[in-house]
């Protein structure tokens, strides 16, 4: 509905564009038309325009009246957070949502590094459930976060604080510990088929007996590729390929490689998933130099397609590749394969 005021200035409005057209059409058809028609849509855009903004500054103006704040945290995050690559820290948002139960509204407050994963919203007081908490890019850390309460109550004139926290904060600053590299990684080739993980480190080509794989039933078309995540470890998946000329269970297939996705595995060089494409491919500062080939579009970051940054080791064929989403400028995941040669 439209208040008085703005009616009146709708209608006078209206009145005196008519009158104006009717003046305009005597001194020429054609000329008059077309100022017209041009005065009219720049008029009625500026009227459309008050009338939303009247609209909705009605509406800030009695949410504001209450003055019923709820600031919205995450009350534990603790210090090792800053152990994780600027690009991968920049991408972890924490998204809480809650819906006021008597008008349905849905509101959202999105938490992260860049606002101290703190935001406080301007509600109408009532009582609001929590319907969802989310984590974007939890796989990437092994990061879970949840809250204390099915619901809160928003009082007029006060502020009301609804904490959230990291339900698995033990497992979360191991992970984030583990993904800090050790000497004897640093000092590797990154062709040496050597993984840290925690305070071990694998050989690759034992990776099925440090781990624990489940059976895979899921049939493999020949030369097709399946993944067996480990469920031991988190964030790494045997590589396996049916080489044969008839159907085979992935299990059944060749292991031909590791996937890595998680911060917790660290490459030889100190390499992992989340490291900025500077610090991996730079010509002169990166650890592996410019990429062998690459894979996709060279336009990263945009959300245009996804890129894959490729080395070849000539002597052993063995091939390491760096997957980076459309909208990303750090690695996502990582897949050592043994003896490709291309």
């Amino acid at each position: 509905m439209f208040e008085g005021n703005t009616l009146r200035a709708l209608l006078l409005t209206t009145e005196v564009e008519n009158a104006r057209i009717r003046s305009s059409s005597l001194r020429g058809i054609c000329d008059g038309n077309m100022k017209s028609m041009r005065n009219y849509t720049c008029v009625l855009a500026m009227v459309l325009l008050f009338l939303v903004q009247s609209t909705g500054c009605a509406r800030n103006d009695n949410v504001r009246q209450y003055e019923a704040v709820c600031a919205i945290y995450l009350d534990n995050l603790p210090q090792e957070f800053a152990l994780l690559p600027d690009g991968l820290r920049d991408c972890v948002e924490i998204t809480v949502s809650i819906r006021n139960v008597s008008t349905d509204k849905v509101f959202r407050a999105k938490l992260s590094d860049k606002n101290s994963f703190y935001q406080e919203m301007e509600l109408l007081p009532g009582t609001y459930d929590i319907t969802m908490v989310y984590v974007s890019n939890s796989g990437l850390i092994s990061l879970n976060v949840e809250s204390g309460s099915a619901s809160i109550d928003v009082v007029a004139h006060r502020q009301t604080y609804l904490p959230v926290h990291i339900s698995n904060q033990a497992e979360f600053r191991e992970v984030l510990r583990n993904s800090q590299p050790k000497e004897e990684i640093l000092t590797l080739d990154i062709y040496s088929r050597k993984v840290q993980y925690g305070e071990q480190i694998m050989d690759l080509n034992d990776i099925q007996t440090l781990m624990t794989f489940p059976e895979s039933q899921h049939i493999l078309h020949p030369a097709e590729v399946g993944y067996i995540a480990s469920t031991s470890h988190s964030g790494i998946s045997l590589i396996m390929q049916n080489q044969t000329r008839s159907s085979v269970s992935t299990s059944d297939a060749t292991f031909t490689g590791v996937r890595f996705y998680n911060v917790n595995a660290v490459l030889p060089g100190g390499i992992g998933v989340g490291m900025s494409i500077p610090a991996i491919a730079h010509a002169e500062e990166g650890v592996l130099g410019t990429p062998g080939y690459c894979l996709g579009t060279p336009l990263m970051g945009i959300g245009h397609d996804a890129t894959t940054f490729v080395y070849l080791d000539r002597i052993s064929g063995d091939r390491v590749s760096f997957y980076f989403n459309p909208e990303d400028l750090f690695v996502r995941a990582i897949t050592y394969e043994f003896a490709k040669y291309e």
